[in-house]
């Protein structure tokens, strides 16, 4: 499956793979096929892959979780980078960042949350700050914590 299949759009992809894993919130398979469209994606965006990206965005760099904050306010396009004009990295910067909070706070096995964990960390660690890779590494920290504690 590609996100933008012949004549689709990824906005037309991202709206299938939602209504997948509404019906089905606990296939890792499909979460993970989901993030991975979105990461390559923005590494398309980002010039990281070898194809130059279609519009020409550019990037800014996130220094801090304040940071963070204060650009998602301003670029808060719901990660739709069709309604985000501005800087289409960063909605779709954001849009990965929900979906990988999404995952991490699903009721799954500790191997399953062991997988989404690492990707999520993997991420911050090239797209985002020494911040945001706390914030990965803290929300990891109180999912051990929590299951030490049932």
């Amino acid at each position: 499956m590609e996100y933008k299949l012949t004549g689709g759009s990824i906005e037309r992809g991202r709206t299938m793979l939602e209504g997948i894993l509404t019906n089905y919130p606990k296939r890792v398979d499909i979460w993970s096929q989901y993030l991975d469209m979105e990461i390559h994606v923005a590494r398309r965006l980002s010039g990281k892959a070898k194809h130059k990206p279609d519009d020409g965005a550019s990037l800014e760099p996130l220094r801090s979780l304040k940071d963070h904050n204060a650009a998602y306010i301003r670029y808060a396009a719901y990660g739709h980078p069709s309604m985000c004009r501005t800087n289409v990295f960063m909605c779709l910067y954001f849009a990965i960042r929900r979906v990988f909070e999404r995952t991490i706070h699903l009721s799954l096995s500790s191997k399953k949350m062991k997988f989404f964990f690492d990707r999520y960390l993997q991420y911050e660690k090239e797209f985002g700050s020494a911040e945001t890779v706390q914030h990965v590494k803290d929300a990891a920290r109180e999912f051990v914590q929590s299951k030490i504690a049932e």
